[in-house]
């Protein structure tokens, strides 16, 4: 029996009413999918989440494809965005990779059904090698041949930008019962996870356990956005223990600033 089409747990403009598309961007993680879509000048007019039971769902996935209308359009996807939990990120002065195929199946084991992608980061001045599945990689081919697959950390103009302000920093990017923490030292890219998230107090430790000479949490700064239900309520807690952390970044402005960066 096929699976019938997750529903969206967040959305922009349901309706579609009216709408222009001029461009349309993907965003897919372990879990779930985002579809956004912009007019011609980047601005964010449409958007749906959807949460998958399964990892890398490929029926369910398929079934949103064919079932959204923000992709019914004839505006082909250029971009996809992965937010992959398995994945080594490397400055691009130290690029070999041969290499880094290397490390990475050192760190990791490598599932015969997947295969290792790169993806640079320019802003940032680092690449990111990551394992995907061989047949999410066809689904996607399939659907969308004019595209181009990055490795999302987080919009990297938002972590270029506000890592700049303080020595030690947090930015932390909110998914449906997943997150990205990214940590900065003095403006430089220090370390990057992905976990699962049930309580915003998993974040709180995760973070003291990482810079446990800090002393106190509540002396880092930081940021959190992302495309979360409960987005507002975790920002709220994380608030709570983390008083420095900026809050203002809705899940319109987290997609905003993504459809900007390169």
């Amino acid at each position: 029996m096929t699976k019938p089409a997750p529903q969206a747990y967040w959305q922009l403009n349901p309706e579609n009413s009216g709408l222009v598309l001029g461009q349309v961007q993907l965003f897919l993680w372990a879990k779930g999918i985002c579809i956004a879509g912009h007019n011609q000048e980047g601005k964010l007019i449409a958007a749906r989440a959807y949460h998958t039971e399964d990892v890398y769902d490929l029926e369910a996935l398929e079934n949103i494809i064919l079932n959204e209308p923000l992709l019914a359009d004839s505006v082909p996807v250029r971009k996809i965005w992965m937010a992959v939990s398995r994945s080594i990120i490397v400055p691009n002065v130290l690029m070999d990779r041969v290499i880094i195929d290397d490390w990475i199946k050192e760190l990791y084991f490598i599932e015969h059904d997947e295969e290792l992608a790169t993806s640079a980061a320019p802003d940032l001045d680092i690449s990111i090698v990551y394992p995907k599945k061989k047949l999410l990689r066809q689904l996607m081919t399939r659907y969308f041949p004019e595209r181009t697959s990055r490795f999302l950390i987080s919009p990297y103009s938002l972590l270029k930008n506000f890592s700049r302000n303080t020595s030690r920093s947090v930015v932390i990017m909110l998914l449906e019962s997943t997150c990205s923490i990214t940590f900065f030292e003095s403006g430089r890219l220090v370390h990057h996870h992905i976990m699962e998230l049930e309580r915003a107090e998993d974040l709180i430790v995760y973070i003291g356990n990482y810079w446990d000479e800090v002393g106190d949490v509540k002396e880092i700064s930081g940021m959190v956005s992302g495309v979360s239900s409960r987005l507002s309520s975790i920002q709220s807690e994380i608030l709570s223990y983390m008083p420095r952390f900026q809050m203002d970044f809705s899940a319109e402005h987290f997609l905003e600033e993504l459809v900007k960066c390169a």
